[in-house]
């Protein structure tokens, strides 16, 4: 089961639960754009945008958990909260991947360092 649609588990949770964005074609709060309207999931990003009219863009937005492609109306203020929260999540994706990379790279190491004090590394193996 997933549990990012099972919403029993999310209140028990203690995470909120939001209900699907309202029909009213302008988002006004950023759960409207962030959270996928079929299954709820928090990584929702944008992947086309353009200028709608004056203080307008219509957004296209993608969810990664179950594919849902939406289209959607944003204010400015909006938009930039949105970009914050983005920017936010790839800082996030960053720091892990630092993270990730320098815990690789010290097993490698490590690995290479007890092949060479076991003699287990040849000069035929260069």
């Amino acid at each position: 089961m997933n549990p990012r649609k099972d919403k029993t588990r999310k209140q028990a949770a203690g995470h909120p639960v939001h209900s699907h964005p309202a029909k009213d074609p302008v988002a006004r709060v950023i759960e409207d754009v962030s959270y996928c309207a079929e299954c709820e999931c928090e990584m929702v990003y944008p992947i086309d945008w353009d200028q709608a009219d004056g203080r307008h863009w219509r957004v296209t937005l993608r969810c990664p958990n179950c594919e849902d492609v939406r289209e959607g109306l944003m204010d400015e203020e909006l938009i930039e909260k949105f970009d914050c929260l983005l920017d936010r999540g790839t800082d996030s994706l960053v720091r892990d991947l630092r993270n990730l990379t320098y815990a690789n790279m010290a097993t490698e190491i490590n690995t290479f360092v007890s092949a060479l004090d076991g003699g287990h590394l040849l000069p035929e193996d260069f």
